[in-house]
């Protein structure tokens, strides 16, 4: 699940007891104290999902003990971990914020997704 802005409305303390109590990560690249990224697989394919909490959370957000770094260099990070570290066959970013800006220089649309079921397909193997 990807952290919302609404989730920290009961303090700190409030939402690490709700968190304790999940079967799923609540994910957020940018947060301090918060679970990055996580790996799935479906049907053989290994899929990296990640979430970034959105540069107006800084402001939106008035709970202490939660700390935002930038979306864009933490979403950049994410995707290289997954990609150099896990090793996945493809990278999903969650959650309701679209980014304004590519992740990758010079990446054209249609792209990622060619490649995410090239990787998926060649993993089926």
């Amino acid at each position: 699940m990807a952290l919302g802005n609404h989730d920290m409305d009961y303090g700190r303390a409030a939402f690490d007891r709700c968190r304790a109590q999940l079967r799923y990560p609540i994910l957020s690249a940018n947060t301090d104290r918060m679970q990055k990224t996580a790996v799935v697989r479906a049907h053989g394919v290994r899929v990296g999902v990640f979430a970034v909490a959105g540069s107006d959370f800084a402001s939106l957000v008035k709970t202490e003990g939660f700390k935002f770094g930038d979306s864009v260099a933490a979403a950049r990070d994410a995707v290289r971990d997954l990609r150099e570290r896990e090793h996945v066959d493809a990278v999903v970013m969650i959650g309701a914020r679209a980014f304004r800006r590519r992740l990758r220089p010079g990446a054209r649309r249609g792209h990622a997704q060619r490649d995410a079921r090239q990787r998926a397909s060649r993993a089926r193997r």
